[in-house]
Order: C-alpha cells, then structure tokens, then sequence
C-alpha cells in the first residue's frame, strides 16, 4: 500500500480551508489503495484558521508566531509519517482536483512538480518565467516552474540535501527544485492549472523574485564548486 503524508502550510486562510480541505478529501477517496495522512502547520494565523482546522480529523502544528512558510513546510516534513510527502497551498489557487495528475503518475522521479500553465496576475506569470528561463539556461535543463507550492517528493532525498537549512520563507520550494537539480536527482513536472484564490497573497512579488535571483545565482556557483548543500 502506497503511503502519502500531506502538509499544508496556513497562514491567515479561513476564506479557504474549507473549501481546500473537501476537495482534498473528495479526491483522496478516488485513490482506494492508498494511505494519506493530512497535516496542517498553522503558521501564526491571527484570524478563525486554527479554529476551523480543528474541525477536521487531521494532524495540527501550531505556530504560536508566524514562522514562516519554509519554517511550516520544515515542521511538517519533520513530523510527517511517509517518506512520500505532497506539500499543498491551502490559498485555494491549487485546486485539490488538480492532484489527481500527480498523485497517479508512478515514475521514479525523486521530485514531481505542479508546473503551472497559467497565473491570475500577469505581473507574477512575467516574474516566475523569467525566472524559470534563466535558471534554465544556467543549468542546461529546461524548468518551466521554480517554486510551484503543489509538489510531490522523497522525504529521504531531501533530508540526504539537508533540507534544514534552506530558507525560511517562500523561496524553500525554489531550493529544493535546484538542489534536486544540481545534485541529479530526477526531477518531472506535470502541467497544472490554478484559480484564482480568495484574500490577497501572503508572497510579496517583487521581494520573493529577488530571493529567488539571488538563489539561481548561489546554486549556479554551488554546482561549479561541486558542492550540494544550501549553507
């Protein structure tokens, strides 16, 4: 029986866990032979996130103070049960639905991605790809979705990249993609499509754009030093 642990990082998302949380129960039962466990890291929420996660029969961290989503997806990993581990965004602009396509896909990548195929801000799509296109030319292998919050990957692999020291905030999703990358682990992504979501992004765009510059540019140095490890 294949085993999945499920870690959705909340901060301030009452408007959506509700909703995120039934489709996720709707399309985990479409998976008979599977065992899921959900954990919810509540991220110092000062709004009803806590109070409506207590609801549901899943696993809670709670952050008495905002730690930061990297510092969630970190908690939740190190208390997850499986060595298979989906991260999902509970903002509701990563439909549940769309874990279908990644949840059935049986290859033998190390990590798969929910590579976007569309954006509800056209500020954000130019940033992410331009992004994308650059790392991907530094790195020779084509990546069309650096920091996709909907993800599929070994909890052994990540540990073996010490995953404890990547960053704290949103640009963790962006260190793992590079780390698998540089160190030739199997990377697969799977084309997703997104919503728009409810309540305004917790992500400051220009700021997390510069975080993940700066983060292209340190593992481009890293691989030519023949190094693995985000220090």
């Amino acid at each position: 029986m294949k085993k999945i642990s499920i870690i959705m990082p909340i901060f301030n998302e009452e408007k959506n866990i509700t909703s995120t949380i039934t489709q996720l129960f709707q399309i985990l039962t479409k998976f008979k032979t599977f065992l899921f466990e959900i954990i919810a890291v509540n991220d110092g929420s000062t709004d009803k996130s806590l109070e409506i996660l207590k609801k549901y029969k899943i696993k809670i961290i709670n952050h008495p103070k905002r730690q930061g989503y990297g510092a969630s997806l970190k908690d939740g990993i190190e208390n997850s049960s499986y060595n298979d581990i989906i991260i999902l965004d509970a903002d509701g602009s990563y439909p549940a639905s769309q874990l279908y396509q990644i949840i059935k896909y049986n290859g033998p990548d190390s990590l798969i991605i929910g590579s976007r195929t569309n954006y509800f801000s056209l500020i954000r799509h130019f940033i992410n790809k331009i992004l994308a296109l650059l790392a991907s030319l530094l790195f020779q292998r084509w990546i069309t979705d650096l920091n996709s919050g909907m993800r599929l990957f070994k909890k052994q692999i990540i540990q073996q990249l010490n995953y404890l020291t990547w960053p704290n905030g949103f640009s963790f999703t962006t260190t793992m993609t590079l780390s698998c990358i540089i160190t030739n682990n199997m990377v697969k992504e799977i084309s997703i499509r997104c919503e728009s979501r409810k309540g305004e992004s917790k992500a400051i765009i220009h700021q997390l754009g510069f975080n993940i510059l700066k983060i292209i540019f340190r593992f481009f140095k890293l691989k030519y030093e023949k190094r693995t490890n985000f220090v």
